[in-house]
């Protein structure tokens, strides 16, 4: 979590529910600032798996058919490839709190923040996982997927979502039909991008590049142009005749070997051309 509070630029997690999913996005949010940067800088996404109707019985029906061609061994298979945790050793019958492993008691806590008061078992799990592994499933009608979409924002603290296909690409083509509409018309979804980089699309329009409080930035190439190459000029004659010049190579990359042992024309000594910018 520190390494994700100090680094990360977006983060995609996956919580049973917004009460859990709140607690870490507070802590986070906490920990980003310990490190001296502005919590809205960090951007936390949520998977989810909708299942849309035009109704809710038309939802519900779907829902039921994807139960219906659901595979228990695959989402086991699935579940394990992930995780490392293999539950296909285990009985249809056992509890997960009988089995003692530290995988387990991982797994059993998740379900007993989705549900305190019921212990499942692995048939149980195997029919929870089935559809979307681990990733919450609401089921309902367009108006009642954005009210669950707007609670994880407002209750979950979430910025955004990692939406999750069960029935691709047809889950992908009802949304978009479906539940954009609805959110863009409650203001929670932009109705055009006012920027090219995916960057700017989380953190608004404006520059490109890391913020200034993120670690990485003090290695960023637009800042160390000018020292590296010791040229008394206009700071934006410097940064074009670079990205010119190096093509976006890294700083690391420049002044460094490459672990590969062939030399780049990147690693040669810097020539200004007697077209360069800085001449």
């Amino acid at each position: 979590m520190r390494f994700a509070a100090k680094h990360a630029e977006a983060i995609f997690v996956v919580f049973p529910n917004t009460t859990v999913c709140r607690a870490y996005c507070d802590r986070i949010r906490e920990l980003a600032a310990e490190y001296g940067r502005d919590p809205r800088h960090l951007k936390i996404l949520t998977a989810i798996a909708p299942v849309v109707g035009t109704t809710d019985a038309e939802a519900r029906r779907k829902h039921q058919e994807m139960l219906e061609y659901a595979s228990p061994e695959g989402a086991f298979a699935l579940f394990g490839g992930c995780t490392g945790i293999d539950l296909s050793k285990y009985g249809p019958g056992d509890g997960i709190e009988e089995v003692q492993s530290e995988g387990m008691q991982f797994l059993a806590q998740y379900f007993s923040s989705v549900d305190s008061t019921r212990e499942r078992t692995m048939r149980e799990i195997a029919e929870f996982l089935s559809i979307a592994s681990v990733i919450p499933v609401p089921v309902g009608d367009y108006r009642r997927i954005a009210d669950e979409f707007e609670r994880w924002i407002v209750e979950g603290g979430v910025n955004g979502f990692n939406f999750f296909s069960i029935d691709s690409p047809v889950d992908y083509t009802t949304f978009v039909d479906l539940v954009v509409p609805e959110l863009q018309r409650r203001g929670l979804l932009r109705k055009e991008y006012e920027a090219s980089t995916l960057r700017e699309h989380y953190f608004g329009k404006g520059p490109p590049r890391l913020a200034n409080d993120h670690p990485g930035a003090a290695y960023s190439v637009y800042r160390i142009a000018p020292p590296l190459f010791n040229v008394a000029r206009p700071r934006h004659r410097v940064e074009q005749a670079f990205i010119l010049t190096m093509a976006r190579v890294d700083y690391g990359e420049l002044v460094g070997p490459k672990r590969t042992g062939r030399r780049s024309a990147y690693h040669a000594p810097f020539r200004p051309s007697p077209r360069s910018p800085f001449e």
